[in-house]
């Protein structure tokens, strides 16, 4: 389903909808500051753009990471924790098959109407229990440290180069990091290059929301007056000191 907002009354109208017209069922949620980004994680996009060989540049990327790391940061995970990390490599953007959500539809608004000012903005809602339904598995949430396949193939598939399993699960996301916590984060997890709403099967299961250009200044105070601020969001002591230096000024999205 599709909705057109233009300011706060009609954002918090459109998502109590969409969740009403799914049966309150809970919705995952992921802004996009430019409507025109697909719903494909870092990795296909780049795979993509640059005419990659996806399995041999994805186990590349990650062995010089996992190889490189540790002499670079005391927290880095065991060789084995194939899930943990996904999610540093991700937190630290080095393109992954992960792809970020959020329980908290406020949280995806501010990330839709934060940068990218003279484009129009996307909000998307997932069904995360019927998108794991499509593609076999019988519980509402996954877990990245899931015991059975599908699942499980697909997280160590970029580890082992092996082909990863033709599904896209939605996933808890380990909160390794305050980022995570702060922002109530969740992940979906693609061994599929196609973008989510090109996939015939899941249309029906996706909800999107167009903020034009011109209301996102508006809905960024309405936001930052409800607590959503880059401080409380990215939690860094860079965003603490932009925000106490911005105090009474519009927010900044940086």
């Amino acid at each position: 389903m599709k909705y057109i907002v233009t300011n706060f009354p009609e954002l918090m109208t459109s998502l109590f909808h969409a969740k009403a017209s799914r049966g309150h069922v809970r919705l995952a949620w992921r802004g996009q500051a430019d409507a025109a980004w697909k719903l494909e994680t870092t990795l296909h996009r780049v795979v993509r753009e640059r005419s990659l060989v996806e399995r041999r540049w994805e186990l590349t990327i990650n062995n010089e990471f996992m190889a490189d790391a540790p002499g670079m940061s005391s927290s880095t995970p065991s060789r084995r924790e194939a899930a943990n990390w996904l999610v540093v490599m991700r937190h630290h953007g080095l393109p992954s098959r992960l792809l970020d959500w959020t329980w908290n539809p406020l949280v995806a608004a501010y990330f839709a109407v934060c940068g990218q000012t003279d484009k129009d903005a996307a909000l998307w809602a997932v069904d995360v229990g019927q998108l794991n339904l499509t593609y076999g598995a019988d519980w509402g949430l996954g877990s990245l440290y899931a015991d059975e396949d599908p699942l499980k193939a697909l997280v160590h598939a970029p580890f082992s180069g092996k082909e990863p399993p033709k599904a896209v699960f939605a996933v808890a996301a380990p909160h390794a990091t305050r980022r995570i916590t702060a922002q109530q984060g969740l992940f979906t997890i693609h061994g599929i290059p196609d973008p989510l709403e090109n996939i015939v099967a899941l249309e029906k299961h996706l909800d999107r929301i167009l903020i034009p250009a011109s209301a996102k200044s508006g809905l960024l105070n309405d936001l930052g007056y409800l607590g959503m601020s880059r401080s409380h969001l990215m939690v860094d002591l860079d965003s603490l000191a932009l925000d106490i230096a911005n105090a009474g000024r519009a927010p900044i999205c940086k």
